[in-house]
């Protein structure tokens, strides 16, 4: 979230008020989150009541997203915990058909200790009434105003979520809607590139073995999924542009907002979504590494580092008062605040993620082996599977396999235990056309990671096979002079993708073994004399039956 001044929180809240909370009830509804909160609390003061409402004596009711109810419990990244008995200083906004919510999610709520301290800012209690008075009557000025004094966080031990996630469910599979409700100036290709980024920064810490992938698209447009018994999870994990509009904690300083869906009686994460505000920083987004604190510009790979360690299971450290501006001052990526361009995470956030999920220390996972290569209009990977793994991590250089070095590396994606395969779009943005591409794959478990595979490379638009070889399977047999025989009798056959069609023009005519522009039986017949090793004659240039070539695709 975007700091918000006091002034600021004043002005857009209809009531401010000061008590303890008496009740806290959880329920389900239909339209917006699946679960809120009802919490109660006993006024001691109401500082300012504006627009329809009116000060009561009575208690005032505040609707927050998210909470338990039955077996099932959702969390809102926007959304404070509430204690029964914990005495308060809210900011509220009142909403059609919703109620009272918070104005600005969780930096519209206040503890107060019982020395009267507010928490986190170190004022008393009656000074910080002074001052929202202040606030209220617009006379506070920014000396006095203790939120307008580049309060953020600082380093400070990590705090971590009951719930994780499943090591069956590692690799957590993503999908990305970078299309529904993206600002202008952000790309589908820029959105899928800064969350593909953040997911593999966190994959890639030490001592842990988290991971994601296989990282897909969606049309699925923002919302909050079901999380209760009545509205069961869909266990799509989204990442969507657009805040949930039935979020009634969604406030002007919102950039992300992550839902998570669990189980009480497991701890186990069941859903996850990562929803990114349009409607009031959508102009603001930025993927170039600008994004300055104050600048009203927003990197989109920092605030995904961040909204990705609530997926993995963080949450945000205790809050301490800081003065921006400072390097120090941007970590950890859990900082409540946004504080600038931050693409690293730090010592606390990894020294959190190990803490959830680490690693064994025995054994890691044999080194794959076989790894292939084919290309077409995308590029298709294959290899051996090994004993022990939970996945597979997919790395990808741009560049011949000769020429690349080990840093030229990247990681590229995860498949799950037992998949051997994989198709590279480049998430759905298309790969170069004609550019080699070098990859390598590795293990991993609980316990650790293999050593990489051998690497094999594939160029963009470009097959490598042997001539004559119609099923695209490594071999020139039988099979392919039948396949060609089917298809000038007007026969239907299966072809495996990537495969060209008979027939159809990849440089020449795919099929046409003689090379005379034409498929016909002449071409099977001379396939199945290649096979039974008798003689037949070719005309130059047309190459050699079973000699490798590279189909290259328009």
């Amino acid at each position: 979230m975007t700091l918000v001044t006091l002034a600021d929180m004043t002005a857009d809240s209809n009531l401010i008020v000061e008590g303890t909370v008496m009740q806290l009830q959880s329920c389900t509804r239909e339209g917006g989150p699946s679960i809120v909160t009802l919490v109660s609390i006993a006024p001691h003061q109401v500082i300012q009541a504006a627009g329809s409402i009116e000060a009561s004596e009575g208690l005032v009711t505040i609707v927050v997203s998210g909470g338990e109810f039955c077996d099932y419990r959702l969390n809102v990244g926007t959304s404070p915990e509430f204690t029964v008995g914990e005495q308060v200083v809210v900011f509220l906004r009142e909403i059609d058909d919703v109620g009272l919510v918070l104005t600005e999610g969780f930096q519209s709520k206040f503890s107060i200790t019982a020395d009267g301290i507010v928490n986190g800012i170190g004022l008393p209690v009656e000074l910080r009434m002074q001052n929202t008075g202040l606030a209220s009557a617009r006379h506070l000025n920014t000396e006095q105003d203790p939120l307008d004094t580049g309060r953020g966080i600082v380093q400070s031990a990590f705090v971590v979520e009951v719930f994780k996630w499943s090591t069956d469910d590692i690799p957590v599979p993503i999908w990305i809607n970078a299309e529904s409700g993206r600002p202008a100036q952000i790309s589908a290709e820029e959105t899928r590139m800064a969350a593909a980024d953040a997911l593999h920064t966190w994959q890639k810490l030490p001592e842990s073995f988290i991971a994601f992938g296989p990282i897909g698209n969606t049309a699925r447009v923002s919302g909050a999924d079901g999380c209760s018994e009545t509205e069961d999870p869909d266990g799509f994990i989204d990442i969507t542009w657009g805040i949930e509009s039935g979020d009634p904690d969604h406030g002007e300083s919102t950039l992300q907002v992550t839902w998570t869906c669990w189980g009480t009686q497991t701890n186990e994460l069941l859903d996850a979504d990562i929803e990114i505000d349009t409607d009031h920083v959508g102009a603001g987004w930025r993927v170039d590494g600008t994004g300055d604190c104050g600048s009203d510009l927003y990197d989109l790979e920092t605030v995904f580092l961040h909204e990705i360690g609530h997926l993995v299971g963080l949450t945000h450290p205790t809050a301490v008062v800081c003065t921006i501006g400072l390097e120090e001052d941007k970590c950890p990526a859990l900082n409540v605040n946004y504080m600038g361009v931050l693409r690293d995470p730090c010592a606390d956030d990894i020294a959190g993620v190990a803490s959830i999920y680490p690693m064994g220390g025995g054994p890691p996972p044999p080194i794959p082996t076989g790894l292939a290569a084919a290309a077409a209009n995308s590029i298709g990977l294959a290899w051996n599977d090994v004993a022990g793994e939970i996945g597979y991590e997919i790395w990808r250089a741009v560049g011949d396999c000769a020429s690349v070095a080990p840093e030229d590396f990247v990681l590229l994606d995860s498949v799950d235990e037992d998949v051997t395969s994989y198709t590279d779009t480049d998430y759905g943005n298309g790969l170069t056309l004609e550019q080699a591409y070098c990859y390598k794959i590795r293990a991993f478990s609980t316990e650790g990671v293999s050593d990489f595979s051998n690497t094999v490379e594939a160029t963009e638009g470009v097959i490598p096979q042997l001539f004559g070889d119609i099923d695209c399977d490594g071999d020139v047999d039988s099979v392919d002079s039948l396949k060609t025989l089917r298809f000038v009798a007007g026969l239907p056959f299966g072809q495996t993708e990537p495969c060209p069609d008979v027939g159809s023009e990849v440089a020449s005519i795919f099929g046409d073994i003689d090379c005379d522009d034409d498929v016909d039986s002449v071409d099977s017949l001379k396939l199945l004399r290649f096979v039974a090793g008798l003689p037949f004659g070719q005309i130059e240039p047309c190459p050699e039956v079973g000699s490798p070539v590279q189909l290259e695709v328009p």
